[in-house]
């Protein structure tokens, strides 16, 4: 792997961790977990700066690959730096809007459509998506997820799951978050002064939606950030397939009810903020700056990173 498709730290929006490792780590997983073959179509929902994308350029040999995330550098830079090199790779912006991630967003994620065709991929996935977003932005992300979805084609994603167990453990002081605020039913928010930073959901409900979007849930691995030993990841990962279509009649419906919720809870977001103002003037001295924030102001500062060149 060539340094100029490697980011600079300073735009490293995606996480912490080797970013090569991380990428590695996490293709033996779409292909152990997900049945990823080299000949798929794949979709990665929420394609960040490329950490997926560049090990996934060895393996998919025979398919292509097709990202959008809502972190505009993130898109500029893999369309600069990876395009050029793997043509069947290519990227696009999103403009979704999410507090941590893109405040000046222009579409409610929970209205949302995917920019494809119905049953276009053999694989989506998701690598820490679900961990930033909203009930009804899930809900309408998993209906679209299986609108673009095959017959038989698989999904991956990352989330942090509450059940019996992951509520003992984060009692008992051994997780890694602990998640005490509630925002919504079966869901949780890890810091009310940025609600998006940190979600986690009930894992029935998870699971449900799931099923209602048409999509048979195979597996879910738990992993370590409740403290857990012996996980395959830090975060949770259920891995599902697509059996059958839902109508589109009943799409429609479920559609129109999560954008109200979404609105509703745009109205609480707006009133939480209000009264926390203050708080967050002396917890954290004024307004603070996000991973994303600091790439752009970086990539602002040194636009010659997303003027790309071709690798030998």
């Amino acid at each position: 792997m060539t340094n100029d498709l490697i980011p600079p730290e300073e735009m490293n929006f995606v996480g912490d961790g080797d970013f090569i490792a991380v990428g590695a780590h996490f293709l033996d997983h779409f292909v152990k977990l997900g049945g990823l073959q080299p000949h798929h179509r794949v979709l990665d929902v929420g394609s960040g700066i490329g950490r997926m994308a560049l090990p996934l350029t060895k393996y998919l040999t025979e398919g292509s690959y097709e990202g959008f995330d809502i972190v505009d550098v993130g898109v500029r830079w893999c369309q600069h730096h990876i395009t050029p090199n793997f043509p069947k790779f290519r990227f696009q912006i999103a403009n979704v809007f999410n507090s941590s991630y893109n405040p000046k967003g222009r579409h409610p994620a929970a209205a949302y459509r995917f920019p494809f065709p119905s049953a276009s991929f053999d694989f989506v996935f998701l690598t820490s998506v679900f961990t930033h977003m909203m009930p009804a932005e899930v809900e309408n992300y998993l209906a679209e997820i299986a609108r673009v979805l095959k017959i038989g084609g698989r999904c991956l994603a990352t989330f942090f799951l509450n059940n019996t167990q992951t509520a003992a453990l984060i009692a008992a002081g051994k997780s890694q978050l602990s998640f005490a605020t509630q925002w919504a039913n079966g869901c949780w928010i890890n810091d009310p002064l940025a609600p998006e930073g940190a979600v986690c959901f009930q894992e029935d409900y998870v699971l449900e939606q799931y099923r209602r979007c048409g999509l048979e849930t195979e597996s879910v691995y738990h992993g370590a950030w409740t403290g857990r030993e012996n996980t395959l990841s830090a975060h949770d990962i259920i891995v599902a397939s697509k059996q059958h279509e839902i109508p589109i009649t009943t799409n429609a419906r479920r559609a129109s009810a999560r954008l109200t919720r979404w609105l509703k809870h745009q109205w609480r977001r707006t009133n939480l903020r209000g009264r926390l103002m203050n708080l967050r003037h002396f917890s954290r001295g004024g307004e603070s700056h996000s991973a994303a924030t600091r790439a752009r102001d970086y990539a602002a500062k040194h636009p010659e990173l997303l003027k790309g060149q071709r690798s030998t």
